[in-house]
């Protein structure tokens, strides 16, 4: 079990960042997948054959992490890196192990880390294949990518996260409660209420300590209205753009301090 993962840059999503695909649709561009806190505005192929999609960074970028969200396909995909949109030896190929369903809200994800990507472009290679999880979709579909460096925090959470699934619904009913009628107004997304935990010089707290180290990352989350947290606990598919819902709260113990933190996954319109 490492410690967690965060990632405060989707390079991406940058202004002067272009994303190119293979094949689209016109109502669902390869732009789409500059948004992946809006995971459900899809670029969206025009088959299931062989497609790719291409980011273009403008000029070469250190990653360290590429995330990809609400995917509808899952076998054999790579991640690519060159210095030219050509691709035809790409120095940097690597093939993904098969992406598995988020536990916690049934989409397919996967977070990749990388070593020693150096390179303008990205790529994302899909082989021709039947749609992931049985479904029969004639298209493939990708909700978003989080392309950035990685920020490791001091320590991981303590041991008794909760993790919630909030299934956005309203359900109407009369005074009589003969009956109920229940609206789905969208999809699931994961919420974690957990807490953090630090060591702390005890002569000087938060001075060079652990707990300086997660003020530090908590000031860049403060900067920043979404962030990409990975779990790091060996399920590649526990990763998301997600916020932060609670101000921190350090308790301090002699030499360890705690305090509580809840996040939420970023789902936009």
């Amino acid at each position: 079990m490492g410690n967690l993962h965060l990632s405060f840059v989707n390079l991406a999503a940058c202004a002067d960042t272009t994303v190119t695909a293979s094949l689209q649709t016109s109502n669902h561009c390869s732009s789409e997948i500059k948004g992946p806190e809006r995971p459900f505005l899809t670029w969206r192929a025009l088959t299931t054959g062989d497609a790719n999609v291409i980011v273009d960074f403008g000029s070469s970028q250190t990653l360290d992490l590429v995330a990809l969200m609400n995917a509808n396909f899952a076998s054999c995909v790579r991640v690519q890196g060159a210095s030219s949109s050509g691709f035809g030896a790409p120095p940097y190929n690597e093939l993904l192990p098969t992406l598995e369903r988020c536990p916690w809200t049934g989409r397919f994800q996967h977070v990749h880390l990388t070593t020693g990507f150096g390179y303008r472009f990205l790529r994302v290679l899909i082989p021709g294949q039947n749609a992931a999880g049985g479904a029969t979709s004639t298209y493939y579909e990708l909700g978003g990518v989080w392309a950035g460096s990685l920020s490791s925090a001091p320590s991981q959470f303590r041991v008794d996260p909760r993790f919630e699934r909030i299934e956005p619904r309203r359900d109407e009913a009369p005074e009589h409660g003969g009956w109920r009628q229940r609206l789905q107004l969208g999809d699931p997304l994961v919420r974690i209420q957990a807490t953090l935990q630090a060591d702390v010089a005890a002569a000087t707290p938060a001075k060079g300590d652990q707990l300086d180290t997660w003020l530090d990352l908590q000031r860049q989350i403060w900067d920043r209205d979404v962030f990409f947290l990975h779990l790091n606990l060996g399920d590649l598919s526990q990763g998301w753009p997600v916020r932060s819902l609670e101000d921190p709260l350090w308790a301090l113990h002699g030499t360890r301090s705690e305090s509580p933190w809840t996040v939420e996954e970023a789902i936009g319109p």
